[in-house]
């Protein structure tokens, strides 16, 4: 079995693996986060593990290794450095924008079925709980609900786009309740 293991400049074995998930095929949920949560403790950027003659191939990755997080340093800056302070009238007015995001991996379907009209469009109202999308995975529809009662002010993705767990698929602004 081959493990690799990319960070920002390391390519290599992976140490702290268990040894107890080597020889096994199949791997459970809490050894798939335990391996995420390796990643998120450390400047690795993707995890690949291989079993070629058993036709295993695990990847995990960061969607954008730009926002890995980094082991950063408490380093106090100097004290002839200023502050920057910002005053209440430079903070502009915009309005709060929330995501709704997808909640599995899948393809992204503006409607339930096909042939059905799409169950939002931009300048839509929507309210907390409405199924504003769907997502098919393992041929099955799941539906995306909105988290907040809100105007559709963007649709991020096209349909049949695969989507990640997480990626923002509508931006909403939003509305008081109605």
């Amino acid at each position: 079995m081959a493990i690799k293991a990319e960070g920002r400049a390391s390519v290599g074995r992976v140490p702290d693996l268990p040894p107890e998930m080597a020889p096994r095929l199949h791997f459970s949920i809490a050894e798939v986060r335990q391996l995420i949560a390796l990643m998120n403790t450390t400047d690795l950027c993707e995890i690949v593990i291989e079993r070629p003659d058993d036709g295993l191939r695990l990847v995990l990755r960061h969607t954008d290794p730009v926002a890995a997080p980094a082991i950063s340093t408490a380093t106090p800056l100097p004290a002839t450095v200023p502050s920057p302070v910002m005053q209440p009238a430079q903070v502009p007015d915009e309005p709060a924008i929330e995501a709704i995001t997808a909640p599995l991996v899948g393809t992204f379907h503006r409607a339930l079925r096909a042939g059905q009209k799409p169950l939002v469009a931009v300048g839509d109202i929507v309210r907390a709980g409405q199924i504003v999308a769907g997502i098919e995975s393992l041929h099955v529809m799941n539906e995306v609900e909105a988290g907040v009662t809100g105007a559709i002010i963007k649709i991020l993705v096209q349909p049949g786009q695969m989507v990640e767990f997480g990626q923002p698929l509508m931006e909403l602004e939003p509305k008081p309740e109605m």
